[in-house]
């Protein structure tokens, strides 16, 4: 199963002054936010509403990419963080379109007066092979200037954070890997608000439908048809004080068995084969524009050259079409295989 839990690891190893006070702010933030994001599970519900209704409120899709965001924040320990759509995507099991449109619903202000009214707010430009960076905005913050990477508090809360930051990691990074599964996520599977509806039902707790539709947003008809597809697959079963996870359930099984397993792996292999393209062409963009390069030459026709003088990096040169690039060419040949520079693995 593809694990979030350590994929933004920080330095809190002691060599950091600043850390416990980094992470101390961090995690004041994201419960801010995770907090009041849970007590209006009603905003997040809106995925078969009119298009006018998801414009003003959230998705489930939209709540996901919050999540994600805010297990890169706590994992980092840092307030603002940079991240790519095919990386939320991979992570929340949402397409790219999906994740850009719920990008843009977090970062649209209530009160357009003040852009510290939306949940994320935007920083700098994305330059380069630098995806967008975010920041939670201060309203989940007690202090002004909390997007800031560089302003730390004095000193430290008297209770250390890292207790409690471990304890968000853990339950993000589970909650984000249960919808992130083919059983919900690929065409043809249980479906998305089934995820939501399993997402919920934690392992040993036991949960009546109003109990669950409160806490999904859903209305009791979709909960109950979630509820009653993930007992025919045998998911959750159904006791005298409601439904709970079936012990020997496994969302594994029951991909293999719907035959929908290995569609979100196939997209995060697609995802990594462009990220490795756009580094390919932003690596070749950087060559192109530096000065004094010395490029290859043409070898005389009456003399042997005997050494190559061309400086160009250790990657071949980019494919051109008409004096552009070739982006469907340049892709073709990082499936191959073809293109394997430690330079562009790096990036």
């Amino acid at each position: 199963m593809h694990d979030l839990r350590d994929r933004n690891p920080s330095t809190g190893d002691g060599t950091d002054e600043g850390f416990l006070a980094r992470c101390a702010a961090t995690v004041e933030a994201v419960d801010a936010a995770q907090t009041r994001a849970n007590a209006m599970p009603g905003l997040w519900g809106g995925d078969r509403a009119s298009s006018s209704r998801r414009s003003r409120t959230g998705t489930h899709s939209t709540r996901a990419v919050l999540d994600a965001l805010c297990l890169y924040m706590a994992q980092a320990a840092q307030l603002t963080v940079e991240a790519d759509v095919r990386r939320i995507s991979a992570d929340t099991g949402y397409g790219r379109t999906t994740v850009h449109e719920a990008l843009r619903r977090l970062a649209t202000p209530t009160d357009e007066a003040s852009p510290e009214s939306a949940w994320i707010v935007r920083e700098g430009t994305p330059e380069g092979a630098h995806a967008q960076r975010y920041r939670l905005s201060q309203k989940f913050s007690t202090g002004a200037g909390v997007g800031n990477r560089t302003q730390v508090r004095a000193r430290p809360a008297a209770a250390s954070p890292l207790p409690a930051r471990s304890q968000h990691i853990a339950r993000l990074a589970k909650n984000l890997q249960t919808l992130a599964h083919d059983t919900f996520a690929a065409p043809r599977s249980l479906g998305r608000t089934a995820g939501l509806v399993y997402k919920h039902i934690d392992e040993g707790s036991v949960l009546t439908v109003d109990e669950v539709a409160r806490s999904t947003g859903l209305d009791a008809r979709r909960t109950r048809q979630a509820l009653r597809s993930l007992h025919l697959h045998g998911l959750l079963s159904r006791t005298d004080y409601g439904w709970a996870r079936e012990e020997i359930s496994s969302v594994d099984v029951v991909a293999h068995a719907l035959n929908v397993a290995g569609h979100l792996a196939a997209r995060r292999a697609r995802y990594a084969d462009e990220r490795h393209c756009w580094a390919w062409w932003q690596a070749e963009v950087q060559w192109m524009s530096r000065r004094g390069k010395q490029r290859r030459r043409r070898r005389s026709p009456t003399a042997a050259q005997l050494l190559s003088v061309s400086d160009r990096p250790d990657y071949p040169r980019y494919p051109r079409s008409e004096g552009r690039g070739d982006h469907r060419a340049a892709l073709a040949l990082v499936r191959a295989g073809t293109v394997d520079a430690p330079a562009l693995r790096a990036a």
